[in-house]
């Protein structure tokens, strides 16, 4: 299936360095976590009281709550005979159902089912970190922006369950420039940050200082001629009639607005006459800041290692810096 696809792909990539994966749904690990599952579901009640405080101080100091939890919300979910999950919530008379079954279940039912067939369960978000490391002792963990936000919450787990917090350290976070987006670059004097504005606002800039400098600098002379000469004209019917400069103000706003208009239209020309350099500039967009994001959020790593081999994946490894907490670039 594609869980058991993945993870050879990723042992492939990654096993020479120490990764070992492990699946979820496994019911020997599930009977190993039974005591952890036992202890959150008789302790539930604590865990999601503890979880909706959390939630509003996160949302008082100006942040939000990763995972909404309503009165209603339970740590672990039923896992179906079909592998599906299925939230349990509890209802307005105490007791836990989901819609995969009919039956109602107290917290006693539960516990009592969760030591028997732990396979029935699987953690929630906030308490799957809780699980992993009492699965597998953890000297620290490496995770993205999300992963780690949801400790903001999941803390207060640990803390009920008298788990000790895992260390949190961010990933390390890089961008791959190849050779071809390199010279793009250079060429135009930019660097990776620039391009977080859009080529719709960078683009003009290109335009109008590599492609067509003498025509942008003609629209610069204009500009100021345009407005020195109304300033002039200001002046003069200020003296005469007061509102007669008021209409000179609106009418500057329409002259200012179709200059640029047709300042747009320029770079757009310029743009198709020099397509060439357009696609260059469009393409490493596209690989560096897709949508705007960075890389690491959009592109799928066997993107490059189609490219550019396996080896990639060595030039990655020795890149990490533990003590550079910054985004990184690496160039191929």
């Amino acid at each position: 299936d594609y869980g058991d696809a993945f993870a050879r792909l990723i042992t492939d990539f990654l096993g020479k360095y120490g990764l070992i994966v492990l699946c979820p749904l496994n019911d020997r690990l599930k009977k190993l976590a039974t005591p952890i599952y036992v202890e959150a579901i008789k302790k539930s009640d604590e865990i999601v009281s503890a979880l909706r405080q959390r939630g509003e101080e996160l949302q008082k100091a100006g942040y939000h709550a990763q995972v909404l939890v309503t009165e209603d919300y339970f740590p672990l979910f039923w896992q179906a005979k079909n592998r599906t999950r299925h939230a349990l919530k509890k209802s307005e008379n105490g007791t836990f159902k989901t819609k995969d079954i009919e039956r109602e279940f107290t917290l006693d039912d539960l516990a009592e089912l969760a030591a028997k067939e732990p396979q029935r369960f699987s953690p929630s978000v906030v308490l799957r970190s809780v699980v992993q490391d009492y699965l597998l002792p953890t000297v620290c963990y490496f995770g993205g922006a999300a992963e780690i936000a949801y400790f903001a919450q999941s803390a207060e787990v640990y803390r009920i369950l008298e788990r000790p917090v895992t260390p949190i350290f961010h990933r390390q976070s890089f961008t791959i420039i190849e050779p071809k987006h390199a010279k793009t670059l250079k060429k135009y004097g930019l660097e990776l940050k620039d391009l977080f504005v859009g080529i719709e606002n960078l683009m003009p800039q290109i335009v109008e200082q590599y492609l067509n400098r003498e025509m942008a600098q003609i629209f610069a002379e204009v500009d100021v001629n345009i407005n020195t000469e109304l300033d002039r004209l200001d002046r003069h019917l200020s003296q005469i009639e007061p509102t007669l400069a008021e209409s000179l103000a609106n009418r500057r706003r329409k002259i200012a607005y179709h200059i640029s208009n047709l300042r747009t239209k320029f770079h757009n020309a310029q743009m198709r006459k020099d397509n060439v350099i357009s696609r260059q500039i469009e393409t490493a967009f596209t690989s560096l800041v897709p949508n705007r994001h960075l890389q690491e959020r959009t592109l799928n790593v066997n993107f490059f290692i189609n490219h550019h081999g396996l080896y990639l994946i060595d030039w990655i490894y020795q890149a990490i810096e533990l003590d550079d907490k910054g985004h990184r670039i690496i160039y191929l």
